[in-house]
């Protein structure tokens, strides 16, 4: 039996790269790369009593630092009592820093602490040199292909 992702490596794609079978082994490979890329990760986070939730916000909180709530609850796509779970224990315990906001003070900004950011580096090392390894293999014009589909990905799909 040939396995789907050897065939991957050697195939450049054809004029029918959007047969549903290799969709559906993008949607398998997306897959296990997100399980690969976050296992240490969550085995550190479940070490500290957190979750997957948790590493989301953190990692929202990394990128996007200053935001306000309405932009997490957003970005992440969840419900304002579900952030306020996921938020209470990282802001009880310094991860997250919460404070008001300059025009508006009925705004609470997110932003990591030091402490925050620490533990986001711990959490993404492996996977961030897991990343740039595969990066450096594939090389720019593939890079570029990949984050452009992730972009594509992350637009709103009625625009």
């Amino acid at each position: 039996m040939t396995d789907a992702y050897s065939r991957l490596d050697s195939t450049p794609p054809g004029p029918l790269y959007l047969r549903d079978r290799d969709l559906e082994e993008s949607l398998d490979l997306l897959a296990e790369v997100a399980r690969r890329l976050t296992g240490t990760a969550r085995s550190t986070l479940e070490s500290k009593g957190y979750g997957m939730a948790h590493f989301r916000v953190l990692l929202a909180l990394q990128n996007h630092a200053g935001a306000p709530v309405a932009h997490l609850l957003e970005r992440l796509g969840v419900r304002k009592q579900s952030l306020h779970r996921v938020l209470k224990p990282l802001l009880e315990e310094g991860l997250v820093e919460a404070r008001v906001g300059e025009h508006d003070r009925r705004q609470r900004l997110l932003a990591l602490s030091e402490v925050g950011e620490k533990l986001v580096d711990e959490l993404t090392s492996d996977a961030r040199a897991e990343l740039a390894d595969a990066f450096r293999r594939a090389g720019p014009a593939a890079v570029a292909g990949f984050r452009s589909v992730l972009l594509n990905l992350t637009k709103d799909s009625s625009a």
